[in-house]
């Protein structure tokens, strides 16, 4: 399961699922102190899951910005490669 970006402070770990048939739009997967959620690259919204408020801020936030980030990883995960580094 390919890490995609960590967050140091707050740790928030962003995955990328290589092979899953369950949502079938562009995606990407959050973890934060045993806590999950789906959210969706090309709206960012919510599929799947909960988020502390201030980490969901934090996340959604984060991925308005780098939307193209998460597309190409998305697409190179999704491929069977590794993933881009964000810059």
């Amino acid at each position: 399961m390919p890490e995609v970006y960590r967050f140091s402070k707050p740790e928030i770990v962003i995955r990328i699922y290589p092979r899953e048939p369950k949502h079938h739009k562009p995606h990407f997967h959050v973890e934060f102190q045993g806590k999950k959620m789906s959210i969706s690259i090309d709206d960012v919204e919510e599929i799947d899951g909960y988020l502390p408020p201030n980490a969901r801020r934090i996340v959604l936030s984060w991925a308005r910005e780098n939307q193209e980030f998460l597309r190409r990883a998305w697409d190179a995960v999704r491929a069977g490669k590794k993933p881009p580094k964000l810059k």
